[in-house]
C-alpha cells in the first residue's frame, strides 16, 4: 500500500518490487502487465513538474521560457541554446522580451544557421553580449548588444551598437587585455562608408565593457583595397591586433600586390607593426608609428 509520506513516484517505485500486484489509494488492483506503462507515465509526469516549462515531444519539438521577463539566473549557454533550437517565431518572441526593437528582432529571427544569433558571457561581469548577424534589406546591418540584469525585469538590452555590413559580414570576438581594459569586444569588418564599387573604412572596432557600457576605445582600418592608375596596380592591406602582457596591443599590417590575370596572384611587399597604448586622459588606446619589419 501507499505510505502517505511518500510521493506518487516513490510509492509506485516501491510497489513495483511486489511481483504480484499494485494498488493505489482509491483504485482497483492493477496487474503486473500494465505496470511498466503506469510507472513510466507517473515518472514522466513527476519530472515534468520539476523541469523548466518546455514542451518537448518527438513530433513537435519546441523550446521556450514561460512568458514574462527572462530570469536573471539564466546563463548565456541557455540563451544560446534557445536561439539555436527555437523556431523563428520563438526566437523573435525571445528577442522582443529581451528588449530588442521589434523590427530588428524579426529580421534576426529568420537568420540562417550559417549566421546564427550568438550569446557570450563576459567573464567576471554580470553581463552578456548578444550578437545579431548581418540581416535586412538594403544596407545589411549586424547588431552588437549588451545584456544586463534589471530588477523585476530580468535580462534586458542595455545598449545596441549597429554594425554596417556592406563589404562583408561583421563578426566579433571576446578579447582579454591585461590592465585597464580587462574584458573587451573586438568587432571585425565594420564599414563606415560605401558607394558604387568601393568600400570606405573597413574597420576593427574595440569596445570596452568595464564601465557597463560598450565604449569604443580603439579603431583602425582592418582591410583596404585600392587600384592606382595608369599603372593599374591593385594594393591590398590587412591588419590584425594582438594583446600583450603589459596591456598594450600590437597591430600588424600586411601590404600585398594583386598580380596575374584577374588579380588572383598575391605578392607580399611589406609588413609593418605599431603599438597601441592606453591613454588615461582619453580613456582609450592611442597608436604609435608604423615601423617596417621587412626589407
Amino acid at each position: 500500500m501507499w505510505n502517505s509520506v511518500d510521493s506518487p513516484t516513490i510509492a509506485v517505485a516501491k510497489a513495483f518490487t511486489n511481483p504480484m500486484k499494485l494498488q493505489l489509494p482509491g483504485s482497483r488492483l492493477i496487474g503486473r502487465a500494465p505496470l511498466v506503462a503506469t510507472v513510466l507515465s507517473l515518472l514522466l509526469l513527476h519530472h515534468g513538474f520539476q523541469s523548466r516549462a518546455w514542451s518537448q515531444n518527438y513530433q513537435n519539438y519546441r523550446v521556450g521560457y514561460p512568458s514574462g521577463p527572462l530570469p536573471i539566473p539564466v546563463s548565456a549557454d541557455e540563451l544560446r541554446s534557445e536561439f539555436q533550437l527555437g523556431e523563428p517565431g520563438q526566437r523573435e518572441d525571445l528577442l522582443k522580451r529581451l528588449g530588442v526593437h521589434p523590427g530588428i528582432a524579426h529580421e534576426a529571427s529568420v537568420a540562417t544557421t550559417e549566421t546564427t544569433i550568438k550569446v557570450d558571457s563576459l567573464e567576471g561581469k554580470n553581463m552578456h553580449v548578444l550578437f545579431l548577424p548581418c540581416t535586412g534589406p538594403g544596407v545589411p546591418t549586424a547588431h552588437l548588444l549588451l545584456l544586463r540584469p534589471v530588477a523585476k525585469q530580468g535580462w534586458r538590452v542595455a545598449e545596441n551598437v549597429p554594425l554596417d555590413c556592406w563589404y562583408g559580414d561583421a563578426t566579433y570576438e571576446l578579447l582579454s587585455i591585461p590592465g585597464h581594459v580587462q574584458q573587451a569586444v573586438l568587432a571585425h569588418h565594420v564599414n563606415l562608408g560605401h558607394g558604387s564599387g568601393y568600400v570606405q573604412n573597413d574597420m576593427l572596432l574595440l569596445f570596452a565593457v568595464d564601465t557597463g557600457h560598450l565604449s569604443t576605445v580603439l579603431r583602425t582600418a582592418e582591410y583596404s583595397k585600392q587600384t592606382s592608375l595608369p599603372e593599374d596596380k591593385t594594393v591590398e592591406q590587412q591588419s590584425t591586433l594582438q594583446p600583450f602582457p603589459d596591456g598594450s596591443l600590437e597591430e600588424t599590417r600586411a601590404t600585398t600586390f594583386l598580380e596575374g590575370e584577374n588579380g588572383v596572384e598575391k605578392r607580399l611587399i611589406r609588413i609593418e607593426r605599431r603599438r597601441w597604448s592606453w591613454d588615461k586622459t582619453s580613456q582609450s588606446f592611442v597608436s604609435g608609428e608604423f615601423t617596417s619589419v621587412t626589407d
